[in-house]
């Protein structure tokens, strides 16, 4: 092998490595941070006021859901139900200060005869809640 073809071999090579650490870079986080915690009841218990809770506070409606997190100055970001799972995973761990738990309601805003629509979407956003190991606190309670 001369001396070119050796060059372009290593080029090559090097050029497989950096693609390959750049895709692991970008590839869409699984589960929550580790740094997120299990919940802390302390922290959420006599919080009776959606206004307070810092969590994440999801509002399930018919255009999807509405996420608010009120810990990083973030309110009523609709969110379609195929993304939440990826929504979620993508908030830092200072949206969560009390731990792995979401505040969780049925939309106020429903719509006359959407009630079977409306338990399929709920039950959709509660899977996706369960696979993350996410807590729900269901609103009003």
């Amino acid at each position: 092998m001369d001396r070119v073809q050796l060059t372009m071999l290593w080029s090559t090579l090097g050029l497989t490595v950096v693609i390959g650490i750049v895709a692991c870079q970008t590839m869409v986080r699984r589960d929550l941070d580790p740094g997120i915690g299990p919940p802390i009841p302390e922290k959420y218990r006599s919080i009776r006021d959606a206004q307070d809770w810092l969590n994440p506070y999801l509002s399930v409606c018919p255009q999807g859901v509405i996420l608010s997190v009120r810990s990083l100055n973030r309110v009523n970001d609709t969110v379609p139900i195929e993304s939440l799972r990826a929504a979620l995973l993508d908030l830092p761990v200072t949206a969560w200060p009390y731990g792995q738990i979401v505040a969780l309601q049925d939309c106020s805003l429903g719509v006359p005869g959407d009630m079977e629509d409306s338990k399929t979407r709920m039950k959709k956003v509660e899977s996706v809640l369960s696979a993350l190991g996410i807590a729900m606190s269901r609103w009003p309670s």
